[in-house]
């Protein structure tokens, strides 16, 4: 159908006069009156810590830090981007801007966004400024977020010009793309009533979007969104909200193809918020700092609502990310918002140098710090207990957990069955509590659970916070034991009553016993934590193949170790090619994962 402006006035005044009359002040409270800060009352996860980083003179909107490690702070009210440097002291690294909120850095070379334009300051020198892109659109929805792309492009969102309308402003409600000159402008995606928060996930390489909704439908209508974008995509706006809703103040009947049906030719969000929180900032966690689990997750800044009688927002949340797609959000720092009262509106957030994530504060004028310094686990922390190495785990195996601040003290179980949890620590695997073996400040020792299989968290509760990482339990993870520091297997000769060292070889025809775990499962089902019985064997369902020096060697049992717990035991026949006086390489594998290698002095 014909799009006739007339009639769309005429119909969306008449509806705004009747959603004021049905909704009555519920459609126009205003934003949460301004309260003094008081950091002592905002809440983080435990372990993690917030702080004021930076006391700022006015309004701080967009943040970025230099290579060298200083803070960029776009005072957009004040036309000035400042400098924080790393021992606190604050400058005006260049005003006399219009409005500047996004910054980007290409090089040594810093990309700021005000209103109307984009320029660019040749090796972070305000000396060296050039505009490269001129003529943006003026007005509401003031801010200009830019960001490079892995594909050396510049991309540019800006939001539409009005609370919901047809929008006919060239540039709105768009993200577009630019070379680093200002050339060759595409339009990436459009429908996106206000695109401020654009990262790119690392792990995909995908350009996310918040989308900051309109007002006046509601309390709880339209939810906020996040956007995964795709290239030439559609996003809705103004005729479609939520999951793809059609909007009844917008009509798709309005739309440019007059489809009542054209909702569903939109892409739906990624995920959506609360209505009326305005997320604005957006930042993917791929630091150190934090605990493994937080990597690759997305944080996202609510700025807090206008439209709504009870606010919302005034916070931080965190957004899990799994197979690159988020699938759920959760506080993060919270305590801004007190009843009808807030004390700060966190505008950007991004990741420093150290490993922290920093939040820009336009009500309170600062920017925080939040930091990590509670329990840990190494990123490549989890082990089997034998080996020292991955494969980790199996059911029954026991695994090496290394990090910091795990435990208080130093624990070693002095009987059975182990405790599944001891004063300040319990550790689950799978969602099964874990024997514990051994705890102290960087290392804990546990026994997988002999139900637990595939793709599982393991999970610490300490005095020190929760932390988790994300482990693969596989039917067998064979670690062979080594005794000293120079690689011996921990073998006893069946054949001559003695351990294997360098001083006491084996032979040709001995019987040897290897210490081992992570065999998989047992014939006769032994519960965790509990040793295994000593009065008869209990042998595996699958046996091992063994290899010394590259030759086989014959399998005569293999099962639990009597009296242990997690502990296997496997019993060979040593090779008749197996002698030369020296060390020979000795090798189990199990269900296709294969050991670590040890060493098996001969004579």
């Amino acid at each position: 159908m014909m799009f006739n402006p007339t009639k769309k006035l005429l119909v969306t005044f008449v509806f705004l006069a009747l959603l004021a009359t049905s909704l009555g002040q519920a459609a126009w409270a205003q934003v949460a009156g301004g309260i003094p800060l008081d950091p002592t009352k905002l809440i983080v996860p435990p372990g993690f810590q917030i702080s004021v980083y930076a006391q700022m003179p006015s309004t701080p909107r967009n943040i970025l830090f230099t290579p060298s490690g200083t803070l960029l702070v776009a005072l957009m009210f004040d036309g000035k981007i400042a400098a924080v440097t790393p021992d606190g002291r604050i400058s005006t690294f260049v005003d006399g801007l219009y409005n500047p909120t996004g910054m980007a850095i290409l090089g040594n070379d810093l990309y700021v966004a005000e209103m109307t334009q984009v320029r660019v300051y040749r090796n972070l020198d305000p000396a060296q400024s050039q505009v490269i892109i001129p003529n943006l659109p003026d007005g509401d929805h003031f801010t200009r977020t830019i960001i490079f792309g892995p594909d050396g492009k510049l991309y540019l969102g800006i939001g539409s010009d009005c609370n919901l309308c047809i929008e006919m402003t060239p540039r709105r409600a768009e993200i577009m793309r630019f070379n680093p000159d200002g050339s060759g402008e595409q339009v990436v995606a459009t429908g996106l009533r206000n695109p401020v928060g654009m990262r790119f996930n690392p792990n995909t390489n995908q350009l996310w979007s918040t989308d900051v909704q309109f007002d006046h439908l509601g309390d709880d209508l339209p939810p906020e969104k996040l956007e995964i974008i795709r290239p030439g995509g559609n996003y809705g706006w103004p005729y479609c909200y939520g999951e793809r809703i059609p909007n009844p103040m917008f009509p798709p009947t309005w739309s440019p193809t007059g489809d009542p049906n054209y909702c569903a030719t939109t892409i739906p969000p990624a995920i959506t918020f609360q209505a009326h929180s305005t997320p604005l900032g957006l930042e993917f966690y791929t630091a150190g700092m934090f605990p493994p689990q937080y990597r690759g997750d997305a944080f996202v800044t609510f700025h807090g609502s206008y439209d709504r009688t009870v606010p919302t927002g005034y916070k931080v949340v965190r957004v899990r990310v799994q197979n690159g797609l988020p699938v759920a959000a959760e506080d993060f720092a919270t305590g801004w918002l007190d009843g009808m009262n807030a004390s700060g509106r966190p505008v950007d957030i991004i990741t420093g140098p150290d490993g922290a994530l920093y939040v820009s504060d336009d009500r309170a004028n600062v920017i925080y710090r939040i930091s990590y310094k509670g329990a840990a686990i190494n990123s490549s922390g989890v082990v089997n207990a034998a080996s020292a190495a991955a494969p980790a785990a199996a059911p029954g195996s026991i695994l090496s957990i290394f990090g910091r601040d795990l435990y208080s003290a130093v624990f070693t179980a002095g009987s059975t069955p182990l405790p599944t949890g001891i004063d300040g620590l319990s550790v689950t695997i799978g969602g099964q509590a874990a024997p514990l073996f051994y705890a102290s400040p960087t290392q804990i020792n546990v026994q997988v659970p002999a139900g637990v299989t595939g793709r599982v968290d393991i999970v610490l509760a300490t005095a020190h916070g929760v932390v988790s990482l994300p482990i693969d339990v596989s039917p067998a993870a064979p670690g062979l034991f080594v005794q000293g520091s120079d690689g011996t297997g921990l073998i006893y000769n069946y054949s001559r009553s003695q351990m294997v060292t360098g001083a006491t070889p084996a032979g040709a025809g001995d019987f040897l016993e290897i210490l081992a775990t992570g065999l998989g499962a047992l014939t006769e089902p032994i519960p965790d934590g509990v040793p295994a019985p000593s009065g008869h064997d209990v042998s595996t369902v699958a046996s091992p193949r063994v290899t010394i020096g590259g030759v086989a060697a014959g399998v005569v049992f293999s099962g639990a170790a009597p009296g242990t717990v997690g502990v296997y035991r496997i019993v060979v026949r040593v090779p008749e090619g197996a002698t030369g006086g020296a060390s020979l390489p000795l090798v189990a594998t199990m269900s296709g994962q294969t050991s670590n290698t040890v060493l098996l002095p001969v004579e």
